[in-house]
């Protein structure tokens, strides 16, 4: 579970919680290590197609948001069409891919791949 940008581990019973922050390699919680934070962008990069905070709509009838900007990276959850997203960081290149890392509209932060087989999986409201 993540909360207020610190990632936390609940037991099913509830009877423990557990602080993982500062040992999670996620971009978004806690101090990746080097290689990691060389490769991911702090922000979005001037003259991509989209802007830092630009919100979205998903385009597709499902999208998955990841960890990390990896086909290999944890699902956090999906997304389905018409759900909104807004840019945070990208475009990161990748395994084919053009990703960019979004917030959800209830507060989920990840990565989503701006086009599947050549389809835009985001759009302009």
């Amino acid at each position: 579970m993540s909360v207020q940008a610190r990632q936390y581990t609940i037991t099913a019973d509830g009877s423990s919680i557990t602080d993982n922050t500062e040992g999670t390699s996620n971009p978004q919680f806690g101090v990746a290590p080097a290689a990691a934070a060389q490769s991911i962008p702090d922000g979005v990069i001037a003259g991509s197609e989209y802007s830092p905070g630009q919100q979205l709509r998903v385009a597709v009838d499902y999208l998955n948001l990841r960890s990390e900007p990896s086909t290999s990276s944890a699902v956090q959850g999906g997304l389905v069409f018409g759900d909104y997203v807004a840019i945070i960081a990208g475009p990161y290149d990748n395994e084919g891919y053009r990703w960019w890392q979004a917030q959800t509209a209830d507060e989920r932060v990840g990565w989503l791949a701006g086009a599947i087989n050549g389809a835009p999986t985001l759009q302009r409201p």
